[in-house]
């Protein structure tokens, strides 16, 4: 049970009832209605790191799915493992995204993706030590900018879910 109500069209004040009107069907956003001012900026934001990035979709789901398994974040890795299956992911990069190890199942790129996940999680002070020189070799700065923003949203809606509770 979640720690607060999802709310449906008609079930809140015109307000709430808008943002659900033109929000994605998702418990996520049935319970960000509550805040409709946060419920606006946090689904836009959502929206460019999802649909509006420069970053290739698999790489954008390799760190949604990394952050969702080092969060512990059952909703989020739900929702990314139904995403990445339909980017056409292949179905060993989606389990491999939640071993220790990473997997060989990704490339070089993929692998220092996994590997940025890990110490942004596993040892925060040791990001200013991580080499960013696969990363910087194959990406442009608006595509760093672009990862290190999407780890950090899906780190923001795994803490999130988590928090309240959001069933898969």
């Amino acid at each position: 049970m979640t720690l607060v109500s999802l709310l449906r069209p008609g079930m809140g004040n015109p307000e709430q009832d808008e943002f659900l009107a033109k929000a994605p069907p998702l418990d996520l956003f049935a319970t960000l209605a509550h805040s409709p001012v946060l419920a606006r900026r946090f689904a836009g934001l959502g929206a460019a790191v999802m649909m509006e990035g420069a970053l290739s979709p698999e790489l954008r789901e390799i760190a949604a799915l990394r952050v969702a398994y080092r969060c512990n974040a059952p909703y989020v890795l739900a929702q990314h493992q139904r995403v990445a299956r339909q980017i056409g992911m292949s179905e060993d990069k989606v389990m491999q995204s939640q071993c220790e190890e990473g997997g060989e199942a990704f490339a070089p790129l993929e692998q220092r993706v996994l590997a940025l996940v890990d110490v942004y999680f596993q040892a925060p002070e040791m990001v200013a030590n991580f080499d960013f020189s696969e990363l910087t070799d194959a990406l442009d700065e608006r595509q760093i900018v672009e990862l290190l923003v999407t780890i950090g949203y899906f780190a923001m809606v795994a803490i999130f879910t988590t928090g309240l509770q959001l069933d898969v």
